[in-house]
């Protein structure tokens, strides 16, 4: 999980070993680090192969930090 200020600069803020398994695997992580009214988030994958991928950039307000399905879903498109 990738964070940044500014939507721009990102920076690794969390980070674990993928799962062998071929079924969905979730993850969880919570941010206690807010200091802006708008908090940037993207997905960073690796994959085996080395190939590096990103998801989508998403803004979140202060107000909504505490809807993690809100989180979740717009990460997935």
């Amino acid at each position: 999980l990738q964070k940044a200020y500014d939507g721009i600069n990102f920076q690794t803020i969390y980070q674990t070993l993928p799962s062998n398994q071929h079924a969905n695997t979730y993850y969880s992580y919570n941010d206690f680090k807010v200091q802006n009214s708008n908090e940037y988030y993207r997905l960073k994958f690796s994959e085996f192969s080395g190939t590096i991928n990103y998801s989508n950039i998403i803004a979140l307000e202060k107000e909504i930090f505490s809807s993690t399905s809100e989180l979740l879903s717009s990460f997935v498109t």
